[in-house]
């Protein structure tokens, strides 16, 4: 019984990770539950305490959702391996919205290790990681969220950009043929390429990409022309550069952003 009442937390708890009205709603709900369960002999059971310390949450009283989620601790057992990882994930939410980083970062890592297979649990703690630019053991958290979950392509690029933070191109571009493979070309995806070429100095790929894809994407040519006008920038090639805002300009007279580095362009030269 009480592992299907967990499991029925643990779901109402998450559930805001991708839809914060349907995590209000689901809360609305759970704090039915919890009244209930305040009339039970549970009274001061882990479950009612967590059940509290989350709509204290909710309502920013994270001080005090720290202090109940303690008690909760208190309560539960060595072995409650799920309520324990739960109890760690939401002290790690309170200290992180209280921007106590370090306090954060201690307690995402005891609810990855209680829970080495959450992929909740894993991502916040790579994004830790990552914040905290421990980037290897980033890396290591990625690459055991992917494994499990192999076609989330959110995860798979943001490992592509911590190859790329870590200089290991190879592997960068390894993930990133994955991620387009599944989601597609994007602006942000051929920068990132574009990016990769020129950490590994092979600028002369660079334009040919650009072009590429702004001859296959045309509903894209502006942002993909503004990405291109950078390289030509970084390569001090000022001809190509006015060539491009120039033609920019006539498509998109009233463009701001255009004028002011057309403005740029002739303070340079």
């Amino acid at each position: 019984m009480l592992r299907i009442i967990f499991i029925t937390i643990l779901s109402v708890l998450c559930i805001g990770i991708s839809a914060h009205t349907e995590y209000a709603d689901s809360m609305f709900r759970a704090s039915i539950q919890a009244e209930q369960l305040k009339d039970s002999t549970h009274r001061d059971s882990v479950i009612y305490t967590i059940f509290q310390a989350k709509e204290l949450q909710l309502k920013g009283k994270h001080e005090e959702a720290i202090n109940l989620l303690y008690k909760s601790l208190w309560y539960s057992q060595p072995d409650d391996t799920q309520f324990n990882a739960l109890t760690q994930y939401l002290l790690y939410k309170s200290f992180y919205e209280l921007q106590q980083y370090n306090d954060a970062l201690e307690s995402i890592e005891v609810a990855s290790r209680l829970e080495p297979n959450n992929t909740l649990y894993l991502k916040s703690y790579a994004l830790m990681l990552q914040g905290f630019q421990q980037y290897h053991y980033a890396i290591q958290q990625l690459q055991h969220l992917n494994q499990l979950e192999p076609y989330n392509t959110e995860n798979i690029y943001t490992l592509c950009n911590l190859y790329l933070q870590t200089y290991q191109y190879k592997k960068a571009l390894k993930e990133l043929d994955k991620y387009e493979k599944l989601e597609g070309e994007s602006i942000e995806s051929v920068a990132t390429r574009a990016s990769i070429f020129k950490h590994q100095n092979k600028e002369h790929k660079i334009e040919p990409l650009l072009l590429k894809y702004i001859d296959k994407h045309p509903e894209d040519h502006y942002n993909a022309s503004l990405v291109l006008n950078n390289v030509y920038v970084d390569e001090k090639q000022t001809q190509k550069s006015f060539d491009l805002l120039t033609s920019l300009n006539q498509q998109y007279p009233n463009d701001a952003h255009l004028l002011l580095l057309l403005a740029e362009y002739y303070k340079r030269t």
